[in-house]
């Protein structure tokens, strides 16, 4: 038997690729682990101010899940009329303000989409 402490250690999973499913698949961890009381933060770089039905299941979660949008839309596609260097700066602050969430300790799981 082992007597040193076991040591808590983090997992990082990431999801690729072209077209649909990559949120969707973040998605089924968030509410797995809702299922088990965990906290779970989701912030959102891309999708912006769009509405779409995930975030009206989310509402349901809310006493386990916070979303977060703060990006500036899609880049370059659809309806885009921002500059790049806005898409940038909002995607360095998110990022920063992900890491402020990572470090608090506030939560399970931290998803960034």
């Amino acid at each position: 038997m082992n007597d040193e402490k076991q040591e808590n250690k983090g997992l990082v999973i990431v999801y690729t690729g072209n077209g649909k499913g990559k949120t969707t698949a973040a998605l089924g961890i968030c509410v797995r682990a809702a299922g088990y009381g965990k906290k779970i933060k989701i912030i959102q770089f891309i999708k912006g101010t769009w509405h779409y039905g995930e975030l009206d299941g989310i509402k349901l979660l809310s006493d386990y899940v916070e979303l977060e949008q703060l990006g500036k839309g899609f880049v370059g596609i659809i309806d885009d009329k921002e500059d790049i260097s806005t898409h940038i700066r909002a995607a360095t602050e998110a990022l920063e303000h992900a890491r402020d969430d990572m470090l608090s300790g506030k939560y399970d799981i931290l998803i960034l989409d």
